[in-house]
């Protein structure tokens, strides 16, 4: 049983809604970028959701705002940062030292499982891999040890986590100031991104149960019931919080 309950997103405001599903599909689609065979039976669902989703974010496009150019200078650095990572790794790969060619060799097999560049991802997409990736590499200890034994790279690895909390800031700030949606289509278009998950969920439970190895598929699941609760968490705090100050704010007898 799967944690995802669609009912609790109704009230969702749009950044928190696309931003849950832009974040499932980053975690599907490191998944299958580590399966040496996508089956067809899981491919073909998966492709229906992103297609809805990314119909979704088409409604969710931002015209323009004062915060478009600040967005854009954080987001043009933090490709900066992650593509100065990407060349060091590589630099360092051929080390004379063996234990440094190894650890730049992890760490950026671990960078490979998210895409081999990220900058080409659309704004969520990127953000959400690289929220995970850091994660990664904070949470696993070889990685972290790996980072370690390449000290050089540290000043990139945290100018880029920087970068993308300040981009995830500004960006939902954004959504919330000018996300419109055409009259009529968001709720469709919604309900479809759900419905198309809600498949996608199925079929990981089917390949769970009759999979030789089920483990990169109990692995995927975890992380996607991790990242829902995250996000229902956070919803209800922020709901809890505005139903307190709507109440401080009634004047009594009114």
């Amino acid at each position: 049983m799967n944690a995802f309950r669609k009912s609790r997103t109704g009230t969702w405001p749009n950044a928190t809604f696309l931003g849950f599903f832009e974040g499932a599909n980053v975690l599907v689609e490191k998944c299958m970028n580590g399966l040496t065979n996508t089956p067809d039976a899981f491919a073909e669902p998966y492709a229906a959701f992103r297609e809805r989703l990314v119909r979704l974010g088409g409604y969710f496009k931002l015209g323009a705002s004062s915060l478009s150019g600040q967005l854009q200078r954080v987001d043009a650095h933090r490709d900066g940062q992650y593509n100065g990572l990407r060349a060091g790794l590589r630099m360092y790969t051929y080390h004379e030292d063996a234990e440094v060619a190894a650890a730049a060799t992890l760490v950026e097999a671990n960078m490979d499982l998210y895409g081999t560049d990220l900058t080409r991802q659309s704004y969520m997409n990127e953000t959400v891999a690289i929220s995970n990736l850091l994660k990664d590499w904070r949470d696993k200890p070889e990685l972290a040890g790996a980072l370690r034994a390449l000290p050089a790279l540290e000043s990139f690895r945290a100018r880029l986590e920087r970068d993308n909390s300040e981009f995830h800031e500004l960006y939902l700030k954004r959504v919330a100031e000018n996300a419109s949606a055409p009259e009529g289509n968001t709720g469709d278009a919604q309900a479809e991104v759900i419905k198309a998950y809600e498949l996608v969920l199925r079929k990981i439970a089917g390949f769970m149960e009759v999979s030789a190895d089920p483990s990169p598929w109990m692995k995927l699941q975890k992380e996607l019931d991790t990242l829902w609760e995250q996000y229902a968490n956070a919803e209800a705090i922020r709901m809890g919080k505005a139903a307190a100050a709507a109440e401080r704010n009634t004047v009594p007898g009114s």
